[in-house]
């Protein structure tokens, strides 16, 4: 059974790439806001290696606002952004999402 939807937070689809293997959805990230969407981008790719790795994954260029569980966005509120994974192109596991025990 879904989560009551009462709140709706920005989130990146992301994009795997592997050398050999082409690409594939790697999940999503759910943001606090805009600003902290756009941080956790540039921390993402301040790690990264100046050649191009083997593997790596590339976010959308813009946000799109979902619709969020209560557990989500209290884990969000409190860590700044959320990796998750998604079935069917879509963002259903936002929807479902639980926090680890």
């Amino acid at each position: 059974m879904l989560n009551q939807i009462t709140h709706t937070l920005p989130a990146l689809r992301w994009t795997e790439y592997e050398r050999g293997w082409g690409q594939r959805p790697d999940g999503f990230t759910v943001h606090r806001d805009e600003e902290t969407a756009r941080q956790y981008v540039k921390d993402y790719w301040a790690k990264q290696p100046k050649a191009v790795p083997d593997e790596y994954s590339r976010p959308e260029e813009t946000t799109t606002m979902i619709p969020v569980s209560d557990a989500l966005y209290e884990a969000v509120q409190r860590d700044g952004s959320v990796w998750g994974h998604y079935s069917s192109q879509n963002f259903i596991m936002a929807l479902e999402w639980v926090p680890r025990a």
